[in-house]
């Protein structure tokens, strides 16, 4: 299976990873986000595609899979950030 990477102009912690299976005929695109202090990159969002794609499509889905990755990373920063300020959760019975 062959990939390429390709890297988000001004957001080094963010990359989409296209794989392609020819033998499913199946175009992958994976939009990884790096966490903060960490060499650990996760998938945000993943998309096959046949592979019976232009240049013009090819676009449009790397567009569309950074724009949902943005999405996503923003949620898990705001639930992340959420459960910073969370210690203890106090339970009272009747």
């Amino acid at each position: 299976m062959k990939k390429w990477t390709v890297n988000i102009e001004n957001k080094p912690d963010y990359r989409i990873v296209v794989s392609i299976d020819l033998l499913k005929e199946l175009l992958s695109f994976s939009g990884q986000w790096k966490r903060p202090k960490s060499n650990e990159w996760l998938e945000f969002y993943v998309e096959e595609y046949s592979t019976d794609l232009d240049l013009e499509k090819i676009k449009e889905l790397l567009l569309k899979t950074y724009e949902e990755l943005n999405k996503r990373v923003k949620t898990y920063e705001n639930i992340a950030e959420g459960f910073k300020y969370i210690q203890l959760i106090e339970v009272k019975e009747d």
